[in-house]
């Protein structure tokens, strides 16, 4: 079952991951968050970037199928990444359907597929950035609350961020 961790997000990571799930709105996006694990003097995951996935098989409001070459390349490379700054994760998104509430939790509640996933992953940290979408741009001030959720805007955009774990 995931868990929920401490992780403290860079605001560079946050827009990435933002993006890339405006990108393709309405269908998951899929990407890694780059950063440090928690050690004896840091006990939080330390998110300082993000990259997205382009090269895909398969896009849906229900997942996203990753190129399996594009997979290798990118194995390959985050391999190689400089002490520090390895991947730790994935993220994706989930985007608002129909008519529900933004304020609906269930939209950040990892499926069982997730979890597998993630424990496939690199790290064994996820994030789901939930996605939902207004008529007219509305400001809503970027804030966590006390689940740890991190929501905010960007336009007409709201989001809704939560991080998990399962190990």
């Amino acid at each position: 079952m995931a868990r929920v961790p401490s992780v403290l997000i860079s605001r560079e990571a946050i827009l990435e991951m933002a993006h890339s799930a405006v990108d393709p709105f309405r269908k998951e996006c899929l990407g890694y968050i780059l950063g440090l694990k928690p050690n004896s003097t840091r006990p939080y995951y330390f998110v300082k970037a993000a990259c997205q996935v382009v090269t895909v098989d398969e896009r849906s409001n229900l997942g996203v199928v990753q190129n399996q070459r594009s997979y290798n390349r990118v194995c390959e490379a985050l391999r190689s990444f400089p002490r520090g700054f390895s991947c730790i994760g994935d993220f994706h998104s989930h985007a608002k359907w129909m008519n529900e509430d933004w304020r609906n939790a269930h939209f950040l509640r990892p499926s069982a597929g997730d979890e597998k996933d993630i424990l496939e992953s690199f790290g064994k940290l996820g994030i789901i950035v939930a996605i939902f979408s207004r008529k007219k741009p509305e400001k809503v001030h970027w804030r966590t609350l006390g689940d740890g959720t991190l929501r905010g805007s960007l336009g007409r955009f709201r989001f809704c961020f939560r991080a998990y774990w399962s190990g």
